[in-house]
């Protein structure tokens, strides 16, 4: 599990897009578990990647902490 936190228009939400390949990078490569993203079919990637976002709604009245702890239980 990883967190990303930053202000707004850092770029947390295009990093999340590049991880999930909905935008291709231009340069380098990204890894995940040791493996290369390209190389991966990005359905099967997409379905082993999961994120909770801070606003409110699924689960209102959870810190993203908590939410991310519930998740993963």
């Amino acid at each position: 599990m990883f967190v990303l936190i930053g202000p707004s228009g850092c770029g947390k939400t295009t990093t999340m897009k590049m991880i999930n390949r909905l935008i291709e990078p231009t340069k380098g490569e990204i890894w995940v578990d040791r493996q290369n993203i390209n190389t991966q079919d990005p359905v099967e990637l997409r379905r082993n990647i999961g994120y909770v976002i801070q606003q409110i709604g699924l689960l209102h009245h959870m810190t993203i902490g908590e939410k991310s702890r519930w998740f993963l239980n």
